[in-house]
């Protein structure tokens, strides 16, 4: 394996362990949350509700044993779908059913099966009970009270065979000691006679595992000052346990107003908050100074039954790393976005170049054609002897003239709409005299071929402010255009008012265009027959102008039946 390989082995585990440690900081915060905040009744059963999610077991219980070790008490039980009955209606569970799950837990050891099947031979009565649960794996581990032995907390498994990592079963058993201390206050507050030696054992046990916990924790008066903090808190914030204590809350200079509020109205809260070091100052000291932690705070109004409230518990983890990482992993999605859409520019360019390429090619080839004919024609016009003669070369050299000054004015206005200076002269025209004026043309002899109508008396008389010589040259390149595909039929010339617009069209019986054609029809350089005079410049020009006056242009067609070619413009009242 390459020492680059390794390499990425080695970030891609430091990552998958990173987001462990700072899940199961924000499990043990959860439960943490949940077994002190006394207003909730079912607190132990919403944090093991927690744990059998993240631990994806089937079936979490908390169990007592009775005095003597002979029955296990199941206090708390949560289990998953998965899971058809419980352990109470299963059977009774004595000495008698599990000898050596008992015997082994009053001794102080864990269970730990990753496979039922490596049960000791001595388990033979307990072996029957797992197997008719279903039980493939399971981790349990003892509670003490007082220094004894006196109950357990499991996890069972039966989708799967669970493996459990010796990082696991250690978190396990700091939450199976803040279990212990819940279960043991309970006891201690129900038992009143000697309640007050019992909680301040109860209370020692705390402080210990308090002291240990991988989640800063600090605790305040009610008049906001720090009366104890833990290791791990001094750590997040770079400082020293004694230096921290004593600091008045409400005079954090990163404590936002939100949280203020909460704390002295006494409410619970669970918020993000950003921690900048820069604004410490003389607040406390610190070996951080320049940088930005994002924290996740959660405030826990203290209460006793007698005296009301008596405090603020604060619940922090640091998830600064889990921030940089989705604010890096953000960055590199930018970053190929970014490369995406360069990439996609760069093929739109390299698609224009290649389009511009043929276009000079194509234009060669229409230019050289006209010219050709021209020349060409011109010589043998010179030796003809008769005036009929004449005039047949005459006009050929003719319309090849116009093509020439087509393909030149289109060219130019091209060149002009790419540079962005192509010009429009609005004024007062009738829509009705411009067609009328057209349809002459096309009613001369040489269009004789087909027939070509306009109606001037089915259409009024339409007063329009826009340019007019750009709509007779649409209206004309639709035309040519029209007689170009169209052998025989007709082709016709109408308008119609469309809510506030006037709808111009030119419908012709020629052979219709393919139905893939019907989008890129108007995109530049874009020709259905490459062997039709042209540039393919004609209806791009046409939909730039038209949009340049407020209008929209488009087609209907069926191939072998024809085409209508229309387009809009706005109407104005004069």
């Amino acid at each position: 394996m390459s020492v680059l390989n390794i390499k990425r082995i080695s970030e891609n585990y430091i990552l998958v362990y990173m987001a462990s440690v700072s899940n199961i900081k924000q499990i043990i915060s959860e439960v943490i949350a949940l077994l002190f905040n006394s207003e909730e009744k079912d607190a132990i059963e919403k944090a093991m509700k927690i744990l059998i999610d993240f631990f994806n077991a089937d079936w979490v219980y908390v169990a007592t044993f009775d005095t003597e070790y002979k029955v296990a008490d199941f206090l708390y039980e949560v289990t998953s779908t998965w899971v058809d009955t419980s352990k109470e209606d299963s059977s009774v569970l004595s000495y008698e059913t599990i000898p050596w799950m008992i015997d082994t837990l009053i001794s102080g050891n864990d269970i730990v099966l990753h496979d039922i099947k490596d049960l000791p031979e001595e388990a033979h009565i307990d072996r029957k009970l797992f197997q008719k649960q279903g039980l493939l794996s399971m981790l349990v581990l003892p509670l003490s009270f007082h220094g004894k032995i006196r109950g357990f907390l499991g996890f069972d498994a039966i989708r799967v065979r669970r493996q459990w990592t010796l990082s696991e079963i250690e978190n396990v058993r700091i939450i199976s000691n803040i279990f212990s201390i819940i279960i043991e206050r309970q006891n201690v507050l129900e038992n009143i006679q000697d309640s007050r030696k019992r909680l301040l054992q109860s209370n020692m046990r705390f402080q210990m595992i308090f002291s240990n916990l991988p989640v800063g924790v600090e605790l305040y008066d009610t008049d906001g000052f720090l009366i104890d903090v833990n290791e791990a808190d001094a750590r997040i914030f770079g400082s020293r346990r004694e230096c921290l204590l004593g600091i008045n809350l409400f005079e954090n200079p990163n404590l936002p107003v939100n949280v203020a509020g909460c704390l002295r109205r006494y409410e619970n809260f669970d918020l993000p908050v950003t921690f900048h070091f820069d604004k410490i100052g003389n607040y406390y000291c610190s070996t951080i100074t320049d940088r930005v932690k994002y924290l996740q705070i959660r405030g826990l109004i203290l209460h006793d039954e007698e005296l009301g409230k008596i405090g603020y518990l604060l619940i922090i983890s640091d998830n600064t790393e889990n921030r940089l990482k989705m604010e890096m992993e953000e960055k590199l999605r930018k970053a190929e976005e970014e490369k995406q859409k360069a990439e996609l520019e760069m093929e739109k360019i390299r698609e224009a170049d290649k389009l511009k390429s043929a276009f000079l090619a194509n234009m060669s080839h229409e230019i050289r054609t006209p010219l050709n004919a021209i020349v060409g024609f011109s010589g043998i016009m010179a030796e003809m002897e008769t005036v009929e003669e004449r005039r047949y070369f005459q006009d050929i050299i003719n319309k090849n003239n116009e093509l020439l000054l087509q393909l030149i004015s289109d060219i130019l206005d091209f060149s002009k709409i790419e540079a962005g200076v192509l010009k429009y002269q609005k004024k007062s025209i009738n829509l009705k005299h411009i067609c009328q004026g057209i349809a002459n043309i096309y009613m001369a002899s040489e269009f004789t071929h087909l027939r070509f109508v306009f109606d001037k008396d089915a259409h009024p008389d339409l007063l329009l402010h826009t340019d007019e010589q750009r709509i007779r040259q649409i209206i004309i390149n639709l035309i040519s255009n029209a007689y170009k595909f169209t052998d025989k039929g007709q082709i016709v010339l109408s308008y119609k008012l469309v809510g506030e617009f006037v709808q111009i069209s030119v419908t012709d019986t020629g052979i219709g265009i393919p139905p893939e054609y019907h989008d890129s029809i108007f995109e530049r350089f874009v020709k259905i027959d490459n062997f039709s005079q042209g540039t393919g410049l004609g209806l791009p020009i046409c939909k730039t102008i038209v949009e340049a006056l407020g209008g929209k242009i488009g087609l209907e067609s069926e191939l072998g039946k024809g085409s209508i070619f229309w387009f809009t413009l706005p109407l104005f009242s004069y």
